[in-house]
């Protein structure tokens, strides 16, 4: 049995769902929880909840999925860095204020009250833009996709389970 926990943390509308062998089978908002609307911190209830209605353990999970990955998009962070110098030294400021929020390991032990040695996944750390192109593919009956998405930066990517 693979279970894979997904969070959405330290961004508006922070949740969790679990999956098992690739079903899922228990998805939360925090905000449904503590009733704060458009939490954006850890969603240790939301955690909870899914891992209750799984009927799982901390210890269970196999690998924690974040869609979030400071690795991405390095070439275009570096180019806008070196476009706009005078922005470096905030951008240098936010990255080192995100870093702390890397070690989720760490702070899920903390916020759920667990032994960090009792967790044994392996953490996923997922572009945020392609998460939510697989969140809903993934759980589509198509068997290709298309995505143009535009925010910041330009992306284009077609094809289909293999390639996302």
């Amino acid at each position: 049995m693979s279970v894979i926990l997904g969070l959405n943390a330290y961004h508006a509308g922070a949740s969790a769902a679990i999956l098992i062998d690739g079903q899922p089978v228990a998805a939360i908002a925090e905000e449904r929880l503590n009733r704060v609307k458009y939490y954006a911190l850890f969603p240790a209830l939301a955690v909870q909840k899914c891992l209750d209605m799984a009927g799982l353990k901390l210890k269970d999970i196999d690998y924690l999925a974040v869609g979030r990955d400071r690795d991405a998009n390095k070439l275009h962070k570096a180019a806008y860095a070196l476009k706009n110098p005078t922005s470096l030294p905030d951008l240098l400021a936010v990255s080192a204020k995100r870093s702390v929020k890397n070690d989720l390991k760490t702070i899920m032990a903390s916020e759920c009250h667990v032994a960090p040695q009792e967790l044994r996944f392996k953490q996923i750390n997922v572009e945020h833009h392609l998460a939510h192109t697989a969140s809903a593919y993934f759980i589509s009956p198509w068997e290709r996709l298309r995505r143009v998405q535009h925010r910041r930066f330009r992306r284009f990517c077609h094809g289909d389970a293999h390639t996302l």
